[in-house]
């Protein structure tokens, strides 16, 4: 009988791969930066499949501010997030999303997190959004509220799941990246920002249109990781 602690770990993304995502972008960072520096004018930078951290560090870098402050950023973050991700509607699940996780969660599967969020703006989107919470084992968990380099996050879950089978699951090139660079299978959804072509050349077990169909295909191949 598969235990708990050699049960498959599928690693979630959670903004394009969960989620939808939140078209208010920077909105909060730079609502963040401003309680810490009020009156500096930060310009705009690209988030997508990057680490809380890594974008608090680049924006304050954009504005050529003190890289130190990042830690009262950050702090200041899950602040504000509250006032975006609280309001009825401000995020939205993407289709086929508590349906496959509660797929997987019964067939013996832990949906466990790979994301750029701190866990408290993991927990206020995913809930926000309607997810049952109960269908994440945050026990296997890894946030990007203090890193940079979101293969940081990778190699620490192929550390403390030494020897389980694993599947990364995420919509950006970046996520893919993080996994090969742990050796972790990586399976591309194209529910972001990057269609099917943005993966071409990329090592992807799968590169699926969404968890309709991609769910039995996950499960299809599951056999086939270590």
């Amino acid at each position: 009988m598969m235990t708990s602690s050699s049960a498959p770990v599928l690693l979630w993304d959670i903004d394009g791969t969960l989620l939808y995502n939140d078209v208010r972008g920077l909105g909060p960072y730079l609502d963040a930066i401003a309680r810490v520096a009020p009156g500096v004018p930060v310009p705009e930078i690209v988030t997508h499949g990057k680490t809380d951290w890594q974008v608090i560090c680049e924006l304050l870098e954009a504005a050529k501010l003190d890289i130190g402050l990042a830690e009262a950023v950050s702090e200041q973050l899950d602040e504000v997030s509250r006032s975006y991700l609280d309001p009825e509607g401000a995020l939205k699940l993407l289709p086929f999303v508590p349906e496959a996780l509660g797929a997987f969660q019964s067939a013996g599967l832990r949906n466990g997190l790979l994301t750029g969020n701190s866990i408290g703006r993991s927990r206020m989107k995913l809930e926000g959004a309607g997810l049952d919470a109960g269908l994440i084992d945050w026990d296997a968990g890894f946030f990007g509220s203090r890193t940079r380099v979101r293969s940081d996050l990778s190699h620490a879950a192929r550390a403390r799941f030494e020897g389980v089978p694993m599947l990364l699951i995420g919509d950006t090139p970046l996520d893919g990246h993080a996994a090969q660079k742990a050796g972790i299978p990586f399976v591309a959804v194209c529910t972001g920002v990057y269609d099917a072509s943005a993966f071409e050349g990329e090592n992807c077990l799968l590169v699926l249109e969404d968890l309709g169909d991609g769910r039995d295909r996950i499960l299809e191949v599951l056999p086939q990781i270590e």
